[in-house]
C-alpha cells in the first residue's frame, strides 16, 4: 500500500508531500535518485540500509536526508512500514533551523534534534498514530506545520531562489541567478553550501532531470541524446532504456507521479 498527500492549503509552498508505505518484502534492493528535496522518513517496520560510497549504513528509525546529488542505494530485509516527509529545501530551514552543511552528514539522526519542540511533536503524533490510512491523520501532520511557519527575509530569499530555479525546470547559470538576485556568483555559491549542502549547479542540474522525467519529455531538456544519457546513469544508475521497465520500488514510485 502506497498513500500520497499532497497538502492544498498554505503549506504546499513548504511541503510537496507526506507518503506512506506498508509493503510485505523480503531482500528487496531499491534505488532512490536524488530529487532536490529534503526527505524526513519515519521507519515503523524493519530496519534497513542505505550504500554511500561503496560503504552500507544503517539508516535510524527517524531519519532525515539531505541533498545527494547522486542515485542510493537501498536494501530492505523485510517489512517495509515508513512515513515521509518531502520539504522544499528552504523549508526544512525555516521548520528546523538546521543548516545541513553544519552537520555535514547525509544522513542524521532525528533523534539528535529532539529538543526541537516541532520534531518532539512530529515523532509523538507517528508513535502515536493507529491507522495511517485515515485522512485526519495526515491533516495533524500538516496543522504541526502550519503552526510553526515562520517566514524571515533570509528564508524568503532562499525560498525566491529555489522557487525560480523550480518554474525554470533548472535550466538557470549560476550567472543568471547572480544577476536576477543582484549578487556575485561566489556569494550566491556560499550561500547554497551553506544553506543546502549542495551548489547552485548540481541542484539545477537534479531539478533539470527531475521535470524531464515529469514531463516525460527529456530530450526538450537536452541538448543531445549523450547529455541525457549521462545524467540518467547519474541519478538512476540506469540507461533510459533500461528506466522504463525498472522495477525498483523508489523509481516506479518517482516515475508514475
Amino acid at each position: 500500500m502506497i498513500i500520497q498527500n499532497f497538502p492544498d492549503n498554505e503549506l504546499k509552498s513548504y511541503i510537496d508531500e507526506i507518503w506512506y508505505v506498508d509493503l510485505n518484502t523480503q531482500n528487496l534492493n531499491d534505488i532512490v535518485m536524488p530529487t532536490g528535496q529534503v526527505h524526513l522518513v519515519f521507519n515503523l517496520g524493519e530496519k534497513y540500509t542505505i550504500f554511500i560510497d561503496n560503504q552500507e549504513i544503517q539508516v535510524p528509525d527517524f531519519a532525515l536526508f539531505s541533498q545527494y546529488n547522486k542515485a542510493i542505494k537501498i536494501k530492505y530485509k523485510g517489512h517495509i512500514q515508513q512515513l515521509g516527509i518531502a520539504f522544499k529545501p528552504f523549508a526544512f530551514l525555516m521548520f528546523f533551523g538546521i543548516e545541513f552543511s553544519l552537520n555535514d552528514k547525509f544522513i542524521i539522526d532525528c533523534k539528535t534534534i529532539e529538543n526541537n519542540e516541532l520534531m518532539k511533536n512530529l515523532i509523538k503524533e507517528v508513535l502515536n498514530i493507529k491507522n495511517f490510512e485515515q485522512k485526519e491523520f495526515f491533516k495533524n501532520i500538516e496543522n504541526l506545520f502550519i503552526r510553526n511557519i515562520n517566514n524571515n527575509v533570509e528564508i524568503y530569499f532562499l525560498e525566491d531562489m529555489i522557487n525560480y530555479i523550480e518554474t525554470n525546470n533548472g535550466e538557470i547559470t549560476v550567472k543568471e541567478l547572480a544577476i536576477k538576485f543582484n549578487s556575485s556568483i561566489s556569494k550566491i555559491e556560499r550561500i547554497f553550501k551553506k544553506s543546502f549542502n549542495i551548489t547552485p549547479k548540481s541542484y539545477s542540474n537534479i531539478i533539470k532531470f527531475r521535470k524531464s522525467m515529469e514531463f516525460n519529455d527529456p530530450l526538450s531538456f537536452y541538448y543531445d541524446q549523450s547529455h541525457f544519457i549521462k545524467f540518467c546513469k547519474k541519478y538512476t544508475l540506469k540507461t533510459p532504456e533500461a528506466l522504463i521497465n525498472a522495477d525498483e520500488l523508489s523509481l516506479k514510485y518517482i516515475l508514475m507521479k
